[in-house]
């Protein structure tokens, strides 16, 4: 599936739409461009499972699609196929999905990850997540991308970190070693763009 935004902040998708995806209320794939939102929309992201997030300009979090493993965060694992408010709390930065899971970045640079955790993707234990739950207590966490059971993310200060699955090496670190908790790449602090993919990582 595709999604994009317009200068007017109205929200459009298109493509396959088996579990709700597109968020237009229904599971059929749209083969052109279909309006999904008339709103005012900050940041959206497409997972590479199928589910998908947007971030209103008031900062509150909004997803639809695929849910069998609570990646949309909402408490139930029922799929979702319009946009439906996740948190209203207003204070939501950034957020990306994985395969069967998501992660999130705040205002005040807090780390949080729901989902499924076999892996050990959310970056706190092994245990799946119903709704968003908070990774560590710092709040210095800046940038953020999700690959299929893994992710990668920097702080403020430039370190590097990542969590998840490692079977490719995908991690970094020299091993194929999973880690559930967020370990710091070795180096000097300077990144500045990251992006996850399926299972590498740029």
């Amino acid at each position: 599936m595709v999604l994009a935004t317009k200068i007017t902040g109205t929200l459009w998708a298109w493509g396959e739409n088996q579990y709700g995806q597109l968020g237009d209320g229904t599971f059929i794939n749209k083969t052109t461009p279909v309006i999904v939102s008339s709103g005012n929309w900050k940041t959206i992201d497409a997972s590479i499972g199928h589910h998908c997030f947007a971030i209103d300009i008031a900062g509150n979090l909004w997803g639809w699609g695929r849910n069998n493993y609570y990646q949309l965060g909402d408490g139930s694992n029922i799929d979702k196929n319009s946009i439906t408010l996740i948190s209203s709390s207003g204070d939501w930065k950034l957020v990306k999905g994985g395969w069967e899971h998501t992660t999130a970045i705040k205002n005040n640079g807090s780390l949080l990850s729901w989902g499924r955790n076999q892996l050990g993707q959310l970056g706190n234990s092994y245990a799946t997540a119903l709704i968003p739950a908070m990774v560590g207590t710092d709040l210095q966490w800046d940038q953020l991308s999700t690959g299929a059971n893994f992710s990668i993310a920097t702080k403020q200060d430039g370190s590097l970190w990542l969590w998840g699955n490692n079977n490719h090496g995908q991690l970094g670190n020299g091993t194929t070693i999973s880690s559930a908790v967020p370990f710091q790449l070795v180096g000097a602090n300077n990144w500045h763009t990251i992006l996850a993919g399926y299972e590498h990582a740029l």
